[in-house]
This record gives structure tokens, C-alpha cells and sequence, in this order.
């Protein structure tokens, strides 16, 4: 029986292992699944069998992670892919050196080369200067043709790249229909505010333009000068990366007769977003599930001075807000009325793209993938 290791260690990453789980169960696979840091607390959610990296390897360097995987004696190794640690590099370059295969899936349409750098995503300046990327698995499967292209202007080699589609996608479409959440009062509009750790991942709003705090602020000031009958039920969802102190300061001193804040931390994502009538953010992976789930979305990034992150709005499905203006007109168009929800479409069958790479590698049928035999869809 051929040996399968999974590993994540970011909530994004997580996600992408997730689903690939039980498949490869069924298809006779035994499986593995290791994780660190916030992964873990996915891997939970979904009631699954995790083992804890570090208490295998407790320390991470590239001497213990080879040692682990010597030990372990995998044959094919899935990881995600973090932004701020080295774990899954090491990973990758230590399989390398074993001969083992091994994937990366990508997890969104950001930050498509420093993942594989010597870098973190607070050092992008550096990785800018020098966009050389030392740590590659055997491949990196991504979303679509899009996602592709932008790795092959980063530098990222093209025989390493497997458009496959992102397996949470198809997760969450398969879930869609179970999480169904009735508000209890029919006069009140709820929003979610999907916050991001900007601050603490990059440590300066000079990067973005902005930070997760400076857009709350702007979404708020825009709801206080909003003329609504409606009352409002503003609920914030901080990042697991985040400190949730701030956002209880801001509770305990918000006022308004018409609009009440709420934070949120224990709220599986999927029954928040059910919950909503609208979910704001910048550009998180949240907004993307959000749009998956049929509900409203709203891109704010007043201050961006780099290209939008937001792939919905490269795209041209879902227009970024970059003006207060734009804000007021916006969340007033949307607490008022019926608006068009965003209508996209996704790579499908991303589940059994993977699977089928996975069994294509271990059957020894091929060593590359015949991009020409990929699926067509896209977004």
C-alpha cells in the first residue's frame, strides 16, 4: 500500500489538504495527515486524525525534517504552501534529495513566487529586488490558466506548474447546500467583516497602502453616515494570526443607535457566511468563499498602491472599492436593495485532478503531466 504524507501549516493550506483526505483513503491510499501552527485547528473542525509535525521533528531545520522523512518513508508528499515559514520548503527540498515527489497546491491568486523564495511575505521588498526561488516541489498545482501565467511572469519555471483547480473550491460547492442559517430578525442587515493580519504579517501598511484596521475604520465611518431604516448587525471575524485585543477596545467604545458590533472567533466560516446579508474585506479567501456560498461581497482597499490582490476584481466579476465615495454608494446600494450576487465559475473536478496526478505518479505511468490532456474549464 503506497504511502501518502499531507501537510499544512497555514489555514489556507489546510484547506486545500483537506479534502483530498477521504478520497485518497478510498482509493487504497494510506494517508498521513501531518500539520502545524493553525492547520491543526482545521484539520479539527473537520473532525479529522491529525498528527502533530512538531512533535515529530521538534525543531524546525532542513538536518530534521530529512531525518523525518528517512524515518516516515513516504512516497508521494501534498503540501500548501505558507507565506511566513520554512517548513513546507524544507519539505520540498528534502524530498528532492530523497527522490520523493511531491506538491504544492497553491491556495489563491496572490504571492505566487516568494512562497517558493528564501523569503517570507515581510520581506517582499527584498524577494522583489531578487525573485529567485530556491525551494521547489516536483510541482505546484494552481487554480486556473490565470494563476499559471502570473507564476510564469514571477519566474517560477513552467514545467513545474499543473493547472489542477484549488480542491476547497469543489469542497465548498459540495457543501453549499448544508449550512443554512435563519436570521432572527428580518429588519436586521448583518455584516461580516473578514479581517486580515496585514499588520502582523508585513508590519507596515506601506506595502499594501493600507492595514486591516484602517479599512475597518473606513467601513464603519461610511455606516454611521449612512440614512437607513434598517438596523445593523456588524460582525467581526479576525484572522486566527490576529491579536483579538484591539477589536475589544473598539467594541467597548463603538456607539450608534442603528448599528451594533459583534466579534466572532468561534463561528465555523461556513455558518458566518450563511449568516450574513453581506461580507466586506480586501481580499481574503473568505470573500471568495463567500461569493461560492451565493452571498454579497464587498472588496475595500481605500489606499492600495500596489495591483488589486483581489482576483475577482483583476477578473472584472466585482469592482474593488478604492474611494470613500465609492464606499457610502456602494453599502448603500446593498443594504437598500436586491443587488446581482457575482456570477463566476471555477476549475472544476479539482479533487480528481489531484487524485489522478497522484495516481498517474505512484503507478510509475509518468513522470510529467501532458498539459494538452488538462481540463478546459476555468475562470
Amino acid at each position: 500500500m503506497k504511502k501518502i504524507l499531507l501537510f499544512s501549516r497555514d489555514p489556507g493550506g489546510a484547506n486545500t489538504i483537506i479534502p483530498l483526505v477521504k478520497p485518497l483513503k478510498e482509493k487504497g491510499y494510506k494517508v498521513f495527515l501531518y500539520g502545524k501552527d493553525r492547520a491543526l485547528d482545521r484539520y479539527r473542525l473537520f473532525d479529522l486524525k491529525e498528527k502533530g509535525f512538531m512533535d515529530k521533528v521538534k525543531e524546525t531545520s532542513e538536518q530534521n525534517i530529512l531525518n523525518f522523512l528517512k524515518k516516515e518513508k513516504p512516497d508521494l508528499i501534498i503540501t500548501g504552501t505558507s507565506a511566513d515559514d520554512m517548513t513546507e520548503k524544507y519539505l520540498w527540498r528534502c524530498t528532492q534529495k530523497l527522490k520523493i515527489p511531491s506538491f504544492a497546491i497553491l491556495d489563491q491568486w496572490i504571492n505566487y513566487g516568494i512562497r517558493f523564495s528564501k523569503y517570507d511575505v515581510a520581506d517582499i521588498k527584498k524577494y522583489e529586488k531578487n525573485k529567485s526561488h530556491d525551494f521547489l516541489p516536483s510541482k505546484i498545482l494552481v487554480m486556473d490558466e490565470y494563476a499559471k501565467n502570473e507564476m510564469i511572469k514571477e519566474g517560477v519555471d513552467k514545467d513545474k506548474i499543473v493547472v489542477s483547480g484549488q480542491p476547497y473550491f469543489d469542497f465548498l460547492l459540495q457543501q453549499q447546500k448544508i449550512f443554512k442559517i435563519k436570521k432572527k430578525d428580518s429588519n436586521e442587515f448583518v455584516i461580516t467583516f473578514a479581517s486580515e493580519p496585514i499588520l502582523k504579517t508585513y508590519k507596515t501598511k506601506d506595502i499594501w497602502g493600507y492595514t486591516e484596521q484602517t479599512i475597518l475604520n473606513e467601513i464603519l465611518l461610511a455606516l454611521k453616515k449612512l440614512d437607513i431604516s434598517k438596523n445593523i448587525l456588524f460582525i467581526i471575524r479576525p484572522h486566527p494570526k490576529e491579536d483579538i485585543a484591539i477589536y475589544k477596545k473598539l467594541l467597548a467604545s463603538f456607539k450608534h443607535p442603528k448599528i451594533k458590533l459583534s466579534l466572532e472567533t468561534k463561528l465555523s466560516s461556513w455558518d458566518l457566511i450563511k449568516r450574513s446579508d453581506l461580507v466586506c474585506g480586501m481580499s481574503s479567501m473568505f470573500l471568495l468563499e463567500s461569493v461560492l456560498l451565493g452571498k454579497q461581497v464587498l472588496s475595500v482597499q481605500i489606499g492600495l498602491k500596489k495591483k488589486d490582490p483581489f482576483i475577482l476584481s483583476r477578473r472584472g466579476f466585482l469592482k474593488t472599492v478604492l474611494t470613500r465615495k465609492d464606499l457610502i454608494s456602494r453599502l448603500n446600494q446593498l443594504i437598500l436593495n436586491e443587488r446581482p450576487v457575482c456570477d463566476f465559475d471555477i476549475f472544476k473536478n479539482s479533487i480528481h485532478n489531484v487524485i489522478s496526478y497522484v495516481d498517474k505518479v505512484l503507478s510509475g505511468d509518468c513522470n510529467e503531466w501532458d498539459s494538452k490532456k488538462l481540463p478546459e474549464k476555468q475562470i
